[in-house]
């Protein structure tokens, strides 16, 4: 079975050091970056190419879904699968 790549976009961090310690007892999973607002987030998810992005939506710079939205209008992302 191959790893799950997961970034976490979340700017509490008790709530991001919660999501991945539980993240992290799961076997077949790891969490390959955190970001702690949008802008670093979109940087986060072009250099890393996850499988799944675990998005805040009350981010302080733009909100989550502003987020996922200019993250899904980027054409180089077609290889991302979308749930």
């Amino acid at each position: 079975m191959s790893t799950i790549r997961v970034v976490l976009i979340e700017n509490h961090d008790l709530t991001r050091i919660g999501l991945r310690s539980g993240l992290q007892q799961s076997d077949g999973i790891e969490v390959i970056g955190e970001a702690v607002n949008a802008i670093e987030g979109l940087k986060l998810l072009e250099m890393t190419k996850p499988d799944i992005a675990i998005v805040d939506i009350g981010l302080p710079d733009l909100d989550g879904i502003e987020l996922t939205q200019r993250f899904k209008a980027n054409t180089s992302w077609l290889s991302v699968k979308q749930y």
